[in-house]
């Protein structure tokens, strides 16, 4: 599996990009963190695009065992159905498509009252799930109109958005007037981010 590369030429050198496998008991909401969603109709498209994930981004693991500090990490979650994932398996995606907890991720789904976009579609989603004074909104990515060979370019733009989202609190912090929430201003990143052929998703989480 290749080190991790920065999905943005721009993106700050401490920052690495890492998988993560998120059991049953993994809350999903703190950022800056993202949960791959997943539906269990096309069992080899998923395999696709775990395969372009795996293949583009260390796991947790191998980058804390390399130069990066915890802080620096910004995850992208797998949901999977048990606590613990066998070491030699947490690379393999027959078994990571076969064990995805599809059973999460449709609550999930269900969960969310799209304001923006939608999580009807064939899928993979990328998203975030950000709590705030409010509740707990989620914005994402909707990768339904890739097809498996460009699977690359979706990573790559959800990257750029999550560092665009990044380098921009690093720039304002707590700026008064700013935006309404935190969940504003990271959506308003993500509209600046171009090149994206993935519809941006953005609503209400009630009940997760």
């Amino acid at each position: 599996m290749q080190a991790a590369v920065p999905t943005s030429p721009s993106a700050a050198p401490n920052q690495t990009f890492a998988t993560q496998l998120a059991g049953p008991s993994t809350f999903l909401a703190p950022m800056p963190t993202a949960i791959v969603v997943l539906k269990p109709d096309d069992l080899n498209r998923n395999r696709a695009f775990c395969q372009t994930l795996m293949s583009r981004l260390p796991t947790a693991q191998q980058a804390l065992a390399g130069s990066t500090v915890a802080p620096n990490l910004i995850l992208t979650r797998w949901l999977v159905q048990m606590s613990d994932v066998p070491a030699d398996k947490a690379g393999n995606c027959d078994y990571l498509v076969g064990t995805y907890d599809y059973a999460r991720a449709q609550r999930l789904i269900r969960s969310v009252k799209a304001q923006t976009g939608s999580l009807s579609g064939r899928g993979p989603f990328l998203a975030m799930v950000i709590a705030d004074s409010s509740g707990l909104h989620l914005l994402g990515l909707d990768g339904s109109n890739y097809d498996e060979t460009s699977f690359g370019t979706f990573v790559e733009t959800w990257g750029q958005a999550v560092h665009r989202t990044e380098a921009t609190f690093a720039r304002e912090p707590d700026r008064p007037g700013l935006v309404r929430s935190v969940f504003d201003l990271v959506a308003a990143v993500f509209r600046t981010v171009g090149g994206i052929t993935a519809g941006i998703i953005r609503g209400v989480v009630e009940g997760l």
